[in-house]
């Protein structure tokens, strides 16, 4: 998948960080490396490992391991095929919600992730 440079934005929608980057790939492919919850290292530098419970649908369960060597178990809390994902991540003094969305414009998608 052939990405293309990121804009950093903070808005009042996402109470704390959001990053929405374009990604010239379609749609398709952008979901099949999402749903592969092992392969989340490829493309996500603060994860080491990760790993999923069964299927890619809302209640899953799996863990993501840090560069650290931490590990924390994380619930898939929503899942639109093909659009958008919510994961939360048990931390030891918070939790951690992580949205995925994408939105596709003028051929090119737009992925933001949105921490909160």
């Amino acid at each position: 998948m052939r990405k293309a440079a990121f804009i950093l934005t903070f808005t009042t929608a996402c109470s704390s960080f959001q990053h929405t980057q374009p990604v010239r790939a379609p749609v398709d492919d952008l979901w099949a490396e999402w749903t592969d919850v092992p392969g989340w290292p490829e493309w996500d530098t603060e994860l080491t490992a990760a790993t999923l419970q069964g299927d890619f649908t809302s209640g899953a369960r799996g863990t993501i391991t840090t560069p650290d060597g931490r590990v924390a178990e994380f619930e898939l809390i929503e899942v639109h095929p093909k659009s958008a994902y919510t994961y939360e991540v048990e931390l030891p003094a918070a939790r951690l919600r992580v949205e995925r969305r994408s939105v596709e414009r003028d051929g090119v998608i737009e992925v933001t992730t949105c921490l909160r």
